[in-house]
């Protein structure tokens, strides 16, 4: 029980920052002004097609926990209320400002933003595929311990799958495909010298690992999630993989609460209900 306290007490602390809440503003009236700009922020968050989307694309089947997909898949309700769309509404718009460079540059060599398809049942929008040298990019707009852990430990399992499906989607366009990379951008950085690139050359062994994605690992997904749908299992009756990282991110965290068939307690309590 002191563990699980301990852990509750660390998640409060990543929300309001070790000295508890800070004020947004210096007066009331601007106080007052910023919170409903945030909240147009927010909203247009909430009404971007991803954040509607049930149907998983490449960026998501990727992930280690098939807890968390399942939940996805089977449409369940959101009940991680702490979740901030700062991060990915910035990624969204610094996406747009890539794309609408490369398209201004008039190079050939880039075909940006192609919507790919690994398998027939999966399909999404590729950042880019640079045809001279055969490569698959996907851009990530990273805060500065993000882009530090990928520099120290090498790109988790999301972040693989995912650009190893788009490669095996233009292979299926008939395209050159030779390697994958990631493009590491500095979210919260003031120079582009602490951009990163990752980079993964196909081979054997990466194109077995993508067909027991699409072969083994998805059918799974689709399961859990036809499962849940009909009330057979709850959710936490799917195998987890809970990690602090990415349970914090996930929509049914909810650590600070007993397990109910539509939260999880995550790397605070996986075996509770």
């Amino acid at each position: 029980m002191g563990l699980v306290t301990d852990l509750a007490g660390f998640f409060t602390q990543r929300n309001t920052g070790p000295a508890g809440p800070q004020p947004s503003g210096n007066v009331d009236w601007a106080i007052q002004l910023a919170d409903e700009l945030k909240a147009v922020v927010r909203q247009d968050s909430a009404d971007a097609p991803r954040s509607q989307q049930v149907e998983l694309g490449p960026s998501e089947v990727g992930h280690p926990c098939q807890r968390q997909i399942a939940g996805k898949r089977a449409g369940l309700p959101r009940t991680n209320h702490v979740v901030d769309p700062w991060p990915s509404w910035v990624g969204t718009g610094l996406h747009a400002h890539i794309d609408r460079a490369l398209q201004a540059s008039g190079n050939p060599r880039w075909i940006s933003e192609n919507r790919v398809c690994p398998d027939v049942t999966l399909c999404g929008t590729a950042d880019l595929f640079d045809l001279r040298t055969g490569t698959v990019i996907d851009h990530k707009f990273l805060g500065a311990t993000a882009l530090d852990k990928i520099k120290r430990k090498g790109a988790g399992d999301t972040y693989r799958k995912q650009t190893l499906l788009y490669a095996r989607g233009y292979k299926r366009l008939g395209l050159p495909v030779r390697r994958v990379m990631l493009m590491l951008w500095p979210r919260t950085g003031s120079s582009l010298s602490m951009a990163y690139a990752y980079g993964i050359d196909l081979t054997s062994e990466t194109e077995a690992e993508t067909d027991d994605l699409l072969f083994d690992l998805i059918p799974q997904q689709l399961e859990y999630a036809d499962q849940l749908r009909k009330g057979q299992v709850q959710l936490h009756d799917i195998p987890a993989s809970p990690d602090s990282d990415n349970c914090y991110f996930c929509p049914f965290f909810r650590p600070e609460e007993n397990q109910t068939a539509t939260t999880c307690r995550g790397h605070v309590g996986n075996t509770e209900r």
